[in-house]
Parts: C-alpha cells; sequence; structure tokens
C-alpha cells in the first residue's frame, strides 16, 4: 500500500514495503509533481 499524507503546507508520501516492480508501475502511472513530498519513508528493504 502506498499513501500520501497531506497537511498544510506538509506532505509525507509513505510507500509502504512496496518492491521495484510496482514502484515503477507508479512512475507511469502518476503525474511525478503529485508524488513530491516534505519526506518520503522509503521500503526498508531497498537499502
Amino acid at each position: 500500500m502506498v499513501a500520501k499524507l497531506v497537511y498544510g503546507k506538509f506532505s509525507m508520501l509513505l510507500t509502504g514495503d512496496i518492491e521495484e516492480i510496482a514502484e515503477n508501475k507508479i512512475l507511469e502511472k502518476v503525474d511525478k509533481e503529485k508524488l513530491k513530498s516534505t519526506v518520503l519513508k522509503v521500503a526498508h528493504h531497498r537499502f
């Protein structure tokens, strides 16, 4: 599950535990401007 929390000018993108395939599908389908966030919580297996 991927979620974006927006509160005023603050936003947080929570990527859950998605893998690279899901990341690429999101990038294909969603306007990249909508993904910009103050905080990005990356999936733990990525690093």
